[in-house]
């Protein structure tokens, strides 16, 4: 089994990108479409384990590698989220946070996906420019 932290970032990159639009949208169809949105990037990310999947995400970085820096700079976003709600459940539990605490919480994820994706490609814009 071979590491694959670029393809993973990637997917998670394009799943970031679908979903800004539908985060601003608040109706029944673009909640429906997040969650389809999210099965199909949990789906990607679990089938990274299989070589032919890796390697057709893989050839993405060959055949359009300026999109794929800016992708992968915000496909860090989804897994902070997912891995922030496990620990944000576990310490919840454990320290028996108010229900007024968990909702600052989750003003603060929320902040984290309308901040992080621009933040983050201005930082990749700027490296790349740096870096040539």
């Amino acid at each position: 089994m071979e590491l694959c932290s670029r393809e993973a970032l990637l997917i998670g990159g394009i799943y970031s990108g679908l979903s800004v639009p539908f985060l601003f949208v608040q109706t029944e169809l673009s909640e429906q479409i997040m969650m389809w949105l999210f099965a199909a990037f949990l789906v990607s990310a679990l089938m990274l384990y299989v070589v032919r999947f890796s390697g057709f995400v893989g050839k993405f970085f060959q055949v359009y590698p300026r999109v794929a820096y800016y992708v992968v700079s915000i496909g860090w976003i989804p897994f902070v989220e997912m891995i922030g709600v496990f620990v944000v459940l576990l310490l919840a539990v454990v320290c028996e946070w108010s229900g007024e605490t968990i909702e600052r919480v989750a003003v603060v994820f929320s902040l984290l996906s309308y901040l992080g994706i621009p933040l983050s490609l201005i930082t990749a814009y700027f490296r790349e420019k740096l870096s040539n």
